[in-house]
């Protein structure tokens, strides 16, 4: 039980790996960097699951530079007069076209827009264009009264329908009453206006714009539904226009899914066909070419409009054609749906949640899987933009992947940090038992060696005075374990140890060298001096009387103590020397230190009566 909540505990501690990747990744979603990053991901799937299309409804009839400089003869510079557009839409329609667009904002009069007018009201093919001003401009009575005749109407609210969004437009300049006449009721009108993000690039369509309570629809929108005022309705996320059901965005914007292919638009240059319908080049029956498309009308000339798109730059005449059979043959990208991107996070959790569950697993396998979870999410995301449109929020998932392994680097970074940190202490722990006499807490045999190793290795590295050695033993020892048992005896030794630790000095070595039987090293320290410390040893512990269960025990000690002759002397030679004096008190009464010069004859003993 209490290592199931050992494990329960430990992981409460690694939650921060997971809660740590998510507090990132929200941060990062607020910033611009994420929204430029975004916008580029999203690019660059749209173009690895691009198809590519050649739209046969649609022709581009380009006024390029070619056909300026070859119309020019005939019709003079541009701007021509209205007429050459009253041949060409009377042309059009003679040849089957479903549609005219013109992609030309008429916001000024010119010759003959009269003929232009009767041609428009010959054939209701026609579609006109409306343009934002570059400044905010109130509406005139006028205008009002035009707006009005030309808007789409929102449906009646009910429980299912909400308000019907579109983008808000300050101003709007329409074209001359003289091209449309006064009775705008049957006039086809389209608004262009482009909406860039905030690298501009062109990715999202509005579908409806707004000039105060006025709704009008833009050009393509407007180019595809044949009514002239359709049903509109609006579901949460989805347009419902004349049978027609777009998935827009909150601000009624559809995203755009562009061909792969740069040449999806039949174009042809402005001048052939002008030059057909004018009569100047006689053409044979262009025959079923012209039937059931809808041509757009537009300048790629110099100084005219290009938009930045996801794949790179697009006349604004080509984008609008563009526009108009992505939206006829359902090529749009669905907005992002809750289900989806709830989906690509919590399989980006996965990996995160799997190291702060089985952290043992170490950082290797929990980077592969952080690698190959990546890989797998951008492929189900690619399956669902190529297979259904369904855009989805892949970088957020990448950034929770991206944070959640630096989380797990720190962890895992801090998981060896405090194992090497234990193991350190694991290691100090074991020195000090191999090192360590377990019953008196003194360095044992094998310790004081190597403290006497070191000492010599400092004589012989600076030439310092040599120390003395001294190894004593407790007198009648053996008796006290007979007499009152190994109990008593322990409490002896540690006794023992304590007064020995206390009397000798900071820089001096105390161990056990077995039994009953304590060596000490003294730095430094000349035979008198050595024989001061060492009577305070011997005087602590015969003042102790230790309880024992029939009376007080009292234990002395005896001392055989020596300088050490040369650097090179081992400890065995030293300790042989100082074992001598030990014996030597030993039979002279115990209770006593006896001194061991390196001349033999010059032994000293510091005798004491045996108690």
């Amino acid at each position: 039980m209490t290592e199931s909540l050992q494990n329960r505990h430990a992981w409460l501690q690694r939650l921060w790996v997971p809660f740590g990747a998510i507090l990132l990744t929200l941060l990062l979603a607020q910033t611009d960097l994420h929204q430029s990053l975004d916008r580029w991901l999203r690019d660059h799937q749209q173009a690895l699951t691009a198809r590519t299309h050649y739209f046969q409804d649609s022709l581009v009839l380009d006024i390029n530079d070619a056909s300026l400089k070859r119309l020019e003869p005939h019709f003079g510079t541009w701007p021509y007069s209205r007429d050459l557009y009253a041949q060409l839409v009377d042309y059009l329609a003679a040849q089957g076209a479903r549609g005219v667009v013109f992609d030309i904002l008429f916001a000024e009069t010119r010759p003959q827009d009269d003929q232009f007018r009767q041609a428009i009201q010959r054939h209701p093919i026609v579609t006109l264009v409306a343009g934002e001003p570059a400044k905010s401009l109130p509406l005139s009575m006028e205008e009002r009264v035009r707006l009005q005749q030309l808007q789409w109407s929102a449906p009646t609210a009910n429980a299912n329908s909400t308000e019907l969004p579109g983008k808000p437009l300050q101003g709007i300049v329409l074209p001359r009453s003289e091209i449309t006449g006064t009775d705008n009721a049957q006039l086809r009108l389209g608004i262009i206006s482009a909406t860039s993000d905030a690298d501009g690039v062109l990715r999202r369509l509005p579908l409806l714009y707004r000039i105060d309570s006025i709704l009008l629809p833009a050009l393509p929108l407007r180019t595809l539904v044949d009514v002239l005022k359709p049903e509109l309705n609006y579901l949460p996320h989805q347009l419902q226009v004349a049978g027609y059901r777009f998935p827009v965005d909150a601000k009624g914007q559809l995203k755009l899914y562009y061909p792969k292919n740069a040449n999806a638009i039949l174009t042809l240059p402005f001048y052939e066909v002008v030059e057909a319908a004018t009569g100047i080049t006689p053409v044979a029956d262009a025959g079923d070419f012209l039937r059931g498309k809808t041509v757009f009308i537009g300048s790629t000339a110099y100084l005219s409009d290009q938009v930045n798109t996801p794949r790179g730059p697009m006349a604004g005449t080509y984008l609008l054609a563009t526009a108009h059979e992505t939206l006829s043959q359902g090529l749009f990208i669905l907005p992002d749906h809750w289900t989806w991107n709830t989906l690509l996070l919590a399989l980006a959790l996965v990996p995160v949640l799997v190291y702060s569950l089985r952290p043992r697993a170490g950082f290797g396998p929990a980077g592969l899987l952080l690698l190959g979870t990546a890989g797998m999410l951008y492929l189900i995301n690619l399956a669902l933009l190529r297979s259904q449109g369904q855009g989805s929020d892949l970088l957020v998932p990448l950034e929770l992947l991206l944070f959640g392994g630096l989380m797990i680097a720190a962890h895992y970074q801090w998981v060896v940090k405090r194992h090497n940190r234990q193991l350190a202490q694991q290691n100090l722990e074991l020195d000090r038992v191999a090192n360590t006499d377990a019953l008196t807490g003194l360095n044992n045999r094998r310790a004081f060696l190597a403290q006497y190793q070191q000492e010599m290795e400092r004589v012989r590295r600076h030439g310092a005075e040599l120390p003395t050695l001294a190894i004593m033993d407790l007198d009648k020892f053996k008796s006290v374990n007979d007499t009152y048992g190994h109990d008593i005896g322990d409490i002896v030794l540690k006794l023992f140890a304590e007064v020995l630790q206390t009397a000798v000095r900071s820089i001096d070595s105390p161990g056990r060298w077995g039994g009953e039987e304590f060596v000490v090293l003294l730095p430094r320290t000349g035979i008198d001096d050595a024989l001061i410390v060492l009577e305070r040893v011997r005087m602590g512990i015969s003042q102790h009387k230790i309880p024992a269960p029939a009376d007080q025990l009292t234990v002395t000690v005896s001392i055989g103590v020596t300088p050490v002759a040369h650097a090179q002397e081992s400890a065995d030679e030293a300790i042989k020397r100082a074992d001598a004096g030990l014996y030597q008190a030993k039979e002279s009464g115990r209770n006593q230190i006896v001194a061991v010069p390196l001349v033999a004859d010059e032994t000293h003993s510091l005798a004491h009566p045996t108690t």
